[in-house]
């Protein structure tokens, strides 16, 4: 098994995203779980990423403090020492309830860095796994308190490729659009795009008296019961750690062929260990 990365796609992708979401720019999201994606034709963007990142949200330093004492701790040198950065992000919990300051903890830090605030801001910590984000009227609520205070938002999740924008948001980081060209939580439209990613996988053992095959890839790797055939005339059985069962109901399929999908998203966390191949 392999997965095949076009990343001509994956840009064309970005550029599609771009025309969807106004004034706002595009930031990509390179997990560490897909990290190897990113090459140098993404450098013009800015790129979320401990391993492609050159941008700093400058409170990962401390949140070991802010759990042992309930109050985000920052100093002034902490903020210049990355002035020279392009922006400086505070994350924010926007009642989603996961990583990001309070907002009485972030607006305590802006206020005392008004200097700085053309180079600071707020990322809202929203994504993929959210039934609880911020609605445009929260996210207005949000800019009115601190727009005196930072350049502007930035919020997370491909999901909101399909919503209206508000005017403060001045970023959109996408990660599922650039690889999958789909929207979370949002049934296929025009706006989706191309998927840059495949999976092969190759028949093993072939079953005519009950019109199965057996391939490579099975749940240790592979969510096979969540990805999209490509491959015409298959039907998904079932898979165990190693494997994966079809019902071949023409019986077409011969040991040594190739099978093709689409995975899911959520597979490529399983997928770090297995082999790429680069097209373009």
């Amino acid at each position: 098994m392999k997965l095949i990365v076009d990343r001509s796609i994956m840009l064309s992708n970005v550029e599609v995203a771009e025309s969807l979401v106004g004034s706002a720019s595009i930031a990509l999201m390179f997990k560490d779980f897909y990290a190897d994606f990113y090459d140098d034709r993404f450098s013009n963007y800015v790129c979320y990423g401990s391993k492609v990142s050159a941008n700093r949200m400058v409170t990962n330093n401390i949140k070991d403090q802010s759990k042992a004492y309930g109050k985000m701790l920052i100093s002034e040198d902490d903020i210049a020492n990355h002035i020279q950065e392009s922006r400086i992000y505070i994350p924010i919990n926007l009642y989603d309830n996961r990583e990001g300051l309070s907002t009485a903890d972030a607006y305590s830090i802006v206020r005392r860095f008004k200097k700085y605030s053309g180079r600071i801001t707020l990322l809202i910590t929203s994504g993929c796994i959210n039934d609880k984000c911020p609605v445009n009227s929260e996210i207005e609520d949000l800019w009115y308190g601190f727009k005196d205070y930072v350049s502007g938002i930035s919020v997370g999740g491909s999901f909101y490729l399909n919503r209206e924008i508000p005017d403060c948001v001045r970023e959109v980081r996408i990660g599922e659009y650039m690889i999958l060209g789909t929207i979370p939580y949002s049934s296929p439209n025009e706006k989706f795009s191309e998927p840059a990613i495949m999976v092969e996988t190759q028949v093993l053992a072939v079953y005519p008296d009950r019109n199965h095959i057996l391939t490579d890839g099975g749940w240790s790797s592979i969510d096979t019961h969540n990805c999209k055939l490509l491959s015409e005339g298959l039907e998904y059985v079932h898979n165990s750690c190693d494997y994966t069962i079809y019902t071949d109901k023409n019986n077409q399929y011969a040991v040594g062929d190739t099978v093709y999908m689409i995975p899911d998203y959520n597979s490529l966390v399983k997928m770090q260990n297995v082999g790429r191949e680069y097209t373009k």
